[in-house]
């Protein structure tokens, strides 16, 4: 039984070897190709990562449609993919874009043109209570 595991595990490495020669994926996608735990894939990465033989070539949308997804890539190490960070000022305003739409969608008796907006009439129904 021990000898099947190794057997196969070593079989899934070199489908993952082949996969990342090819093309850059996530780890979701290797996870997807080799059949490996996610924990597995991202250790033996992160081990041909310190070793110089992959690099971080890109990054990928997730499912909320930011880019946090590491896309590997075989070759010799390059610099990795720099990960562009938003400021503070667009991240509260992406969220209270969202706020304000999941309201508005949500209660459609009771539109708000702003945030500002939003915040007011939640006060006023709180003082209401």
């Amino acid at each position: 039984m021990s000898n099947l595991r190794h057997r196969y595990n070593a079989i899934a490495y070199a489908i993952l070897l082949k996969a990342i020669y090819s093309n850059p994926l996530t780890i979701a996608d290797m996870v997807e190709e080799t059949g490996l735990a996610e924990h597995t894939i991202r250790k033996f990465m992160d081990s041909l990562h310190d070793q110089k033989m992959v690099y971080i070539y890109g990054w990928a949308m997730d499912n909320a449609g930011r880019r946090t997804l590491k896309l590997w890539k075989w070759g010799p190490h390059r610099k990795d993919a720099v990960f562009e960070k938003k400021s503070a000022a667009d991240m509260t305003r992406t969220s209270r874009t969202n706020v304000l739409a999941r309201w508005n969608s949500a209660n459609p008796h009771m539109k708000c043109e702003s945030y500002w907006d939003l915040q007011r009439l939640k006060k006023e129904l709180h003082a209401q209570r």
